[in-house]
């Protein structure tokens, strides 16, 4: 049986790369990482995914901002190919801008989980990492949504 598989897409290579080094760093062990620098690319590898019998495509992430397609957009379609995967829509560190695509997500009766990128966090901080207590009020791991 192969690996369950991490698909990451974001346009920005360092920021890609960052998140790739991120994910291998905790979870090469146990997962299999992707990363694309396109959501064309990243839906087409999806796409011939779907036609392998033992691929597992457990968590796909995305950043808000890419140009063709926004991240949610992405993850919608990345649904219909793969719709037992987590989807994670990074954003940028304290970006008001991305508030109202994510409300009106939600308001259409999909849930979200949300992630800064990682240049934009704080040097202490990671995507992997999961938030204190004290930042979200309660203990708590990456968090479970749709898009």
């Amino acid at each position: 049986m192969t690996k369950p598989i991490l698909m990451a897409v974001h346009e920005h290579p360092r920021e890609l790369a960052t998140i790739q080094r991120e994910l291998l760093g905790r979870y090469a062990a146990d997962y299999e990482v992707i990363a694309e620098a396109s959501a064309t690319a990243a839906l087409e590898r999806l796409e011939a995914l779907r036609g392998t019998a033992d691929a597992r495509v457990v968590v796909l992430l995305a950043a808000h901002a890419m140009t063709g397609m926004t991240g949610i957009e992405y993850l919608q379609r990345a649904h219909a190919l793969h719709p037992r995967a987590q989807r994670v829509l990074l954003l940028p560190w304290g970006n008001r801008s991305a508030i109202k695509p994510i409300l009106k997500a939600i308001s259409r009766g999909r849930s979200i989980a949300t992630r800064p990128s990682p240049a934009a966090l704080p040097t202490s901080g990671s995507i992997t990492s999961s938030p204190s207590s004290s930042e979200t009020g309660r203990n708590s791991s990456l968090p479970r949504g749709t898009v």
